[in-house]
């Protein structure tokens, strides 16, 4: 039977009203949870933190998350303060709903910056309104601003913790009219690697490209942390990895900034996310005498590595020994990030980017070959010749590129240099292309290892040997 469904018109400031689908169920009932023992279930075994915290029973909920209702497609909004209301989605396609707070500033809607907050270990998202000043002070530049839960509390930015990110961030795109170009993320402590790692991780216009991040003091190492806590069992529960970084190096990495080997200091130049974010502006704060010295540490090696990928951005310390938000000043922040704004990327400069999943990056579609394994990426558009270099490229099935986003042509002989260090056949895929090409060459010698597609504009070449960094043409 269809769960009846009624809408719910809820103004949440002048000019905007919402229709929001919400389906009126009680709560699922935990199946895993030792509160009704009259259905004669077990205990639970208890979770615990980094710090040997008692976070309760290791079952969905526990974590200071709620299951997602299979049963809904509701969506739960209520006020929780000035030009502020607390939104929970039901389905996030994950296992947990997503409960986010957004502020909207007064005033008629009108486009204007996102700013999200990444709260820190063991926060909720109304934290951030008693904690920060960051919703009161960036809804008076006129700016909206969500802070996401992130599924649940303990997250580190695990990865369906960040496609539960990515439906609050959908929807609240959906419900006001967001400046694409002027996203800002802001995170503390666990929230800081997460803001850092989810800006590696969304790295194309229509993924939601952050302009520019603010690191305070965040966990960027998770495999580096994993080592170094006082208890490592909330990282081993099923809920999170589930595994160590070395039965699950991929889990780790894919959702760090970099993975920091705790004996010698180094950093694994085959896995470091962080090198996504060189074309980012990122601020970097840490308070001097922090006592949690581990994050620190950290906070010096993405520095560091940050600076020898090329990124920008500034670098500041405060004379305090707490470990909180209050530490960094909140008004300069906000200053700093007004100042940014996205941009296309700039021709003649090599951009590096290392891919976790098949998605969009930079404007490319990157299709992996194999899944839960890295592709790296190294391009240079050049105008000029209208040519396109993608070289260094590992497990990648198929690229797809729309030149002229790039700055390039086809309507003249379009080039694409191509360099894979895999044996195996990719694709390239050209796209916006209106009409067929009248040659096709493979290093100077005409081919037929191409196709082209009228209904869908697009070629296809396949390459099925660039050990040797070929050079196509495409003579329209």
């Amino acid at each position: 039977m269809t769960p009846m469904k009624r809408h719910l018109p809820l103004v949440l400031s002048t000019g905007l009203i919402l229709l929001v689908g919400a389906v009126v169920l009680p709560s699922k009932k935990n199946p895993y949870s030792s509160a009704d023992q009259s259905r004669g279930f077990q205990p639970a075994p208890r979770l615990y933190g980094l710090y040997g915290d008692d976070l309760g029973e290791e079952a969905y909920g526990s974590l200071g998350g709620a299951p997602s209702n299979i049963f809904s497609s509701g969506v739960q909004i209520a006020p929780v303060g000035p030009g502020t209301y607390e939104i929970t989605l039901d389905q996030t396609g994950t296992d947990w709903q997503e409960t986010f707070v957004l502020g909207v500033p007064p005033g008629p809607l009108k486009m204007a910056p996102l700013l999200v907050l990444f709260h820190g270990y063991g926060e909720q998202p109304r934290d951030l309104l008693t904690k920060t000043t960051y919703f009161e002070l960036a809804r008076a530049r006129g700016w909206y601003v969500v802070a996401p839960l992130g599924a649940h509390q303990y997250n580190f930015g695990i990865e369906y913790s960040q496609r539960n990110v990515e439906q609050a961030l959908n929807w609240v795109a959906r419900a006001v009219p967001v400046d694409v170009t002027r996203l800002y993320a802001v995170g503390f402590s666990m929230g800081g690697g997460m803001a850092a790692s989810y800006a590696a991780r969304h790295q194309d216009i229509y993924s939601g490209r952050f302009a520019a991040v603010v690191n305070h003091t965040g966990v960027t190492s998770l495999s580096h942390s994993f080592r170094m806590a006082a208890d490592d069992r909330l990282f081993l529960s099923p809920l999170m990895f589930g595994a160590s970084p070395d039965q699950d190096p991929f889990a780790y990495s894919r959702c760090s900034s970099f993975d920091l080997d705790p004996i010698y200091g180094t950093i694994d130049p085959n896995t470091d996310m962080l090198r996504n974010l060189a074309s980012t502006p990122v601020r970097i704060y840490a308070a001097l005498q922090d006592p949690i010295s581990i994050l620190l540490t950290q906070t010096e090696h993405f520095e560091t590595q940050l600076a020898l990928r090329g990124g920008s951005g500034d670098s500041l310390r405060g004379p305090y020994a707490v470990h909180d938000w209050y530490t960094m000043n909140e008004a300069s922040t906000l200053d700093w990030l007004s100042t940014k704004q996205l941009g296309a990327p700039n021709p003649y400069t090599t951009y590096n980017l290392l891919a976790d999943r098949s998605a969009r990056w930079h404007g490319f579609w990157m299709g992996q070959r194999e899944p839960n394994r890295l592709m790296p990426l190294t391009y240079q558009v050049q105008p000029n010749r209208n040519r396109l270099y993608t070289i260094g490229t590992e497990n990648l099935a198929r690229i797809d590129v729309f030149p002229q986003s790039l700055g390039l042509r086809t309507s003249d002989v379009f080039e694409w240099v191509f360099g894979n260090q895999d044996a195996a056949q990719v694709q390239l895929v050209i796209r916006g292309v209106t009409h067929y090409p009248f040659d096709v060459t493979r290093n100077g010698v005409s081919t037929i290892a191409w196709s082209y597609d009228p209904i869908l504009r697009q070629m296809v070449l396949l390459e099925d040997d660039a050990a040797s960094v070929p050079r196509w043409s495409v003579h329209f």
